[in-house]
């Protein structure tokens, strides 16, 4: 017969187990997501294309984070939001991604939520 205290450890242990189950689904990876090549037309009509220039004028969140645009790993996953430090730089388009009806850009170093970091001014086109 289990003691008291074995039950509960091994009640816990498993009510931990199966909340933990579901949370480790949430949030797919855009990086599964399929590469598209093709043009991208914004809400304001302009059309985005591989091989366009972004700049990054600057961030819109506290001390000039960036709240659209994310670094990326050697994998092409968001891993943190892009700091005030990448101010300035500019970065050709790659390819696009869309996730639940968002369309993402991608770059060597960023990827970018599209519509909301052009409203915000976050992202510009920029000239060839």
């Amino acid at each position: 017969m289990l003691s008291f205290y074995t039950k509960h450890a091994l009640l816990s242990t498993g009510l931990a187990l199966l909340l933990a189950l579901p949370a480790a689904g949430q949030g797919r990876s855009i990086s599964r997501e399929k590469k598209m090549l093709e043009p991208v037309v914004t809400a304001t009509g302009d059309t985005l294309r591989v091989g366009d220039m972004i700049g990054l004028p600057g961030g819109t969140g506290t001390n000039g984070q960036f709240l659209y645009v994310q670094l990326l790993n050697g994998f092409n996953e968001p891993v943190k939001p892009a700091d005030s430090r990448v101010t300035g730089q500019r970065q050709p388009i790659l390819f696009f991604k869309q996730q639940d009806g968002v369309t993402y850009l991608f770059t060597k170093f960023f990827v970018v939520n599209v519509e909301p970091a052009l409203a915000k001014g976050e992202i510009r086109r920029e000239k060839r």
